[in-house]
């Protein structure tokens, strides 16, 4: 006496054969008759081949493929994008980053020691002059950050420390009341400048940097600070302005993390 079957035939949703469901694929809802149809079945909830477009898990809005890093974990199909698209990845690493600076440096440090002799995957001709397109763009359209990042490697390459980071040069900014050092003029546009000139010995320790308006900057030069602050007449750099309840460190974390709204509330407390 034949055992009577407990699923049910099916027409697979993907290539439209009729096939018999068990069921265990009827209590996952699964309604294809192969592996390969499961995987045409799942890939077509997050990518749309015909035109190209995936949907991102974090806005939730299709975007096209190039707006998506490829995915390169072990278990990672071919042709596999990665989850989030690169706005959305940029600022949940750059959150997560923020908040833990210690297990990002032992990535890098881990990452670097296992990357350390592998070869390099090799780059197309498209993607080489697409790339350096972008760097041509990006180098016109910020000339200051490239002043900057050739300084730092000066700096660098002569051994006389790193620079301090931009949650240090924030807080330097609120205690000079975002103002000059010698004329007091609001510091829009600031240069951040060496007290001892590196030229004459001087480091890049934060005790030893100042902020700057361009003039007084260039007007500077390779002087001392004693010397050109007795030249000017200012003998005595007076103390910030800022109010008894005004808490430096939670308003330079605020900027840093790119919460403005936070940081206003902060200067508007009576």
């Amino acid at each position: 006496m034949s055992r009577k079957k407990k699923g049910k035939d099916i027409v697979c949703a993907v290539c439209g054969v009729k096939t018999y469901c068990p069921p265990s694929k009827l209590k996952r809802n699964q309604k294809t008759c192969s592996i390969k149809c499961r995987d045409i079945s799942l890939r077509s909830k997050r990518y749309n081949d015909k035109d190209n477009t995936k949907i991102c898990v974090s806005c939730k809005v299709w975007l096209p493929f190039n707006d998506f890093c490829d995915a390169t974990g072990e278990k990672s199909g071919a042709n596999s994008l990665q989850a989030y698209c690169n706005p959305c990845a940029l600022k949940i690493n750059k959150a997560w980053a923020s908040e833990n600076v210690a297990k990002r440096r032992e990535s890098r440090a881990r990452s670097a020691i296992k990357n350390k002799n592998k070869p390099k995957k090799p780059i197309t001709e498209e993607a080489r002059l697409r790339h350096n397109a972008n760097g041509r763009a990006w180098r016109k359209a910020n000339p200051e950050k490239v002043r900057l990042w050739n300084k730092l490697r000066v700096h660098r390459l002569r051994g006389i420390g790193d620079m301090p980071n931009s949650s240090e040069i924030n807080y330097m900014l609120c205690m000079q009341d975002a103002k000059c050092t010698y004329c007091g003029k609001g510091l829009t546009n600031y240069h951040i400048d060496h007290k001892h000139p590196i030229s004459k010995g001087g480091t890049n320790d934060v005790g030893n940097i100042q902020l700057l308006c361009a003039t007084c900057n260039l007007k500077k030069g390779v002087i001392p600070h004693e010397e050109y602050a007795e030249k000017v007449g200012v003998h005595v750099v007076e103390g910030p302005s800022l109010p008894v309840w005004f808490d430096v460190d939670a308003f330079v974390k605020c900027m840093a993390n790119d919460e403005y709204d936070e940081a206003i509330l902060l200067c508007l407390r009576e």
